[in-house]
């Protein structure tokens, strides 16, 4: 089911979103919803007509995009669109942006300077009724070829410009990933992830690269912490440091509590970490910034198990050998060797993938392109 596809089988992807959902809430908060919505476990209304579609389109002067019209058909409205948006507004409720909150409106165009974003609220269609300081927005006037009006999630407390999707499947899509991102429920599409998860890491220590990557990306926007992890090895060896520093600050944030993943964030993830902007020019005053922070990070995980100095074994020699190589000015024989050794590697528990330590190697990890890195990971691994 893709974020694109104007024909989405909604029914049944709202029908599990709604039953996680109720699932997932405390008492409490289920007591904001009618018995019958919880007994019945549909977060959804009625369906809309066709008439009352049309109606909405001939209020709007436009055709609705099809992936908003074709939900209206399941559900005319909705409850609680993620964490920050509580209700879809129906086909009598939905209307411009300047006339559902002028106030609203009004403020962000006497705000907003980018004309672009000046253009959307003054067209755009609310779709969304209550949130906290957030809208639901379809644009009419950018288009796809498929007929979908872009979609933007707005909050006033980010700070940031309008978030956009490529239209409103993309954005209910989104809001489904980001409840399981933000609650962690434990259910069957959890656990269908983690065993996802699980068969991308194998096919990537089998010398998958591009698959499992894809998996992990997916896996991550659901809120799956192995996926971070994991995500962020590959991502620093194939040089997107963009990337591995999100995935990095969400590791650093989230679950600490395993002594085998402290000890995997501590030996190779702060040393990758520490070595991915290596040859970036940084202010005095910045650099010295950054090393404070590596220390601390060092400090925080190097408790986690008793500090060996490193590799041991096989593995050592041969990263012991490849360094007298590159030292005596053989950069080519001495990333043979890595490869060629790589044989004697073994991973410090099921969440590692790859020595990305090297990265953090003074001496081998300015060898350790992205293409090397590329070939790096292409090599079968040991932890299969």
């Amino acid at each position: 089911m893709g974020d694109r596809v104007s024909g989405m089988d909604w029914l049944p992807f709202l029908r599990t979103w709604s039953e996680e959902w109720i699932d997932a809430l405390e008492p409490e908060e289920a007591e904001v919803f009618p018995q019958s919505v919880r007994a019945a476990g549909w977060l959804g209304f009625e369906p809309a007509g066709e008439e009352r579609i049309r109606a909405l389109e001939e209020r709007l002067a436009q055709p609705l995009p099809p992936s908003y019209r074709s939900f209206l058909a399941v559900s005319d409205g909705w409850r609680n669109v993620g964490e920050f948006i509580y209700a879809l507004g129906s086909t009598e409720q939905v209307g411009r942006f300047h006339e559902s909150s002028p106030q609203w409106c009004r403020i962000l165009l006497g705000l907003e300077e980018d004309e672009h974003f000046r253009a959307v609220f003054g067209r755009a269609v609310q779709i969304s009724l209550e949130g906290d300081a957030a809208v639901l927005l379809l644009d009419p006037g950018e288009v796809d070829a498929d007929g979908e009006w872009t979609a933007y999630f707005h909050a006033s407390w980010t700070g940031d410009a309008p978030r956009r999707y490529a239209g409103f499947a993309a954005l209910m899509r989104n809001e489904y990933r980001s409840f399981h991102r933000l609650r962690k429920p434990d259910n069957a599409t959890s656990r269908a992830w983690e065993a996802r998860i699980e068969e991308a890491r194998v096919a990537c220590l089998a010398g998958a690269v591009d698959e499992p990557l894809a998996v992990f990306e997916e896996g991550s926007a659901f809120g799956r912490f192995r996926a971070e992890l994991l995500r962020f090895q590959l991502h620093a060896l194939l040089g997107g440091s963009v990337e591995a520093k999100r995935a990095f600050a969400t590791i650093v944030r989230g679950e600490q509590d395993d002594p085998a993943r402290r000890v995997l964030i501590g030996r190779e993830l702060v040393p990758a970490f520490g070595a991915l902007d290596r040859g970036e020019r940084r202010p005095a005053l910045a650099r010295s910034i950054f090393e404070r922070e590596l220390d601390e990070l060092r400090e925080r995980f190097d408790g986690a198990a008793p500090n060996d100095g490193g590799p041991k074994g096989p593995w050592a020699d041969v990263l012991a050998q490849a360094r007298a190589s590159a030292e005596s000015g053989a950069g080519d024989a001495a990333w043979r060797t890595v490869l060629a050794g790589l044989v004697h590697w073994q991973p410090l528990g099921p969440d590692h993938i790859a020595p990305v330590a090297l990265l953090g190697d003074p001496v081998l990890g300015p060898l350790c392109t992205p293409e090397r890195g590329r070939e790096l990971l292409g090599i079968a691994r040991a932890g299969r």
